[in-house]
């Protein structure tokens, strides 16, 4: 695994970590948190399988990296619109996308 794998690897566990407890907090009905429960085992799952492609010699990284930003997009995408749509505040973790995608691969994969 690369360094920039392993700050990956930390950063989407902090934001894991943070995201499971919001997810404790939050004052909704159980049925409101299924959906963000459903979201946040989707996200430990990929973050999982990431782990275990990244250090195999036979995966094309940039392959798995435009697989991730993918997800990425798909996964904040739900959360917003899960946790407030227009009054979410989890749409600035597009900006971490962003910047994941910008230093990770080159610029027509970013973009």
């Amino acid at each position: 695994m690369t360094g920039v794998d392993k700050y990956f690897v930390l950063a989407r566990s902090v934001i894991l970590l943070g995201l499971a407890c919001y997810f404790a907090a939050i004052p909704t009905p159980f049925k409101g948190k299924i959906p963000f429960g459903v979201l946040l085992l989707a996200l430990a799952l990929h973050l999982l399988v990431f782990l275990n492609l990244s250090q195999h010699k036979a995966v094309d990284r940039l392959k798995l990296l435009r697989v991730t930003l993918f997800f990425d997009v798909l996964f904040i995408s739900f959360l917003v619109y899960f946790t407030g749509g227009l009054k979410s505040n989890f749409y600035l973790f597009y900006y971490l996308a962003i910047a994941y995608a910008s230093y990770s691969v080159s610029l027509w994969n970013a973009v």
